[in-house]
């Protein structure tokens, strides 16, 4: 879980800085959409600042992780100072992070490749659409390419609820969860 979180922590950090040269502005959005990452707070209470970790009111707490669940990418952790316990759940959180450097990924390529290629309309036009079907693919569609044509598949799945499903599917789920338990 630690690499996972300073992983993450090094990303964002990374981005700042090439939003920074690529002149991504402002600047001080892109800090304030990271800072609200709740992969960076929890890196920060957890992975970083465990004993010393600043709270909103400039206080110091410290947390504690009490029991990591890796098949749900859940953490439990305690505030020592105040006696509560909170629950994390990474894999939401590595999403929500993941969304967001893709998005600035985007404007840095969209802004670099304006700024080395501002006379060469020519050419922005070339790269913009080489990442056309990565654009789809980050907003979640499935994108098929037949020759020169693209055809788009937007796919949204429900999960099923349990009145849903036969109830022979549910037994047999039952069944492989007491196995592996």
């Amino acid at each position: 879980m630690y690499g996972v979180l300073n992983a993450s922590y090094i990303q964002q950090q990374a981005i700042i800085n090439l939003c920074r040269i690529c002149d991504v502005s402002p600047l001080s959005s892109v800090k304030e959409k990271i800072d609200r990452l709740n992969i960076r707070d929890i890196r920060h209470k957890l992975g970083a600042h465990s004993n010393d970790c600043l709270n909103q009111d400039r206080e110091i707490e410290s947390f504690v992780p009490v029991i990591m669940r890796m098949e749900g990418f859940t953490v439990l952790y305690s505030n020592t100072n105040k006696g509560d316990f909170h629950t994390a759940d990474i894999k939401e959180y590595i999403k929500e992070h993941l969304q967001l450097i893709a998005n600035l990924y985007d404007q840095i390529y969209e802004k670099f490749v304006n700024r080395v290629y501002k006379s060469n309309n020519e050419k922005i036009e070339s790269l913009m659409k080489k990442i056309e079907t990565a654009r789809y693919e980050k907003d979640g569609h499935s994108v098929i390419e037949i020759g020169k044509e693209k055809i788009i598949l937007t796919i949204t799945v429900d999960e099923p609820t349990s009145e849903e499903v036969p109830e022979e599917y549910l037994a047999d789920d039952e069944q492989e969860r007491q196995k592996i338990d």
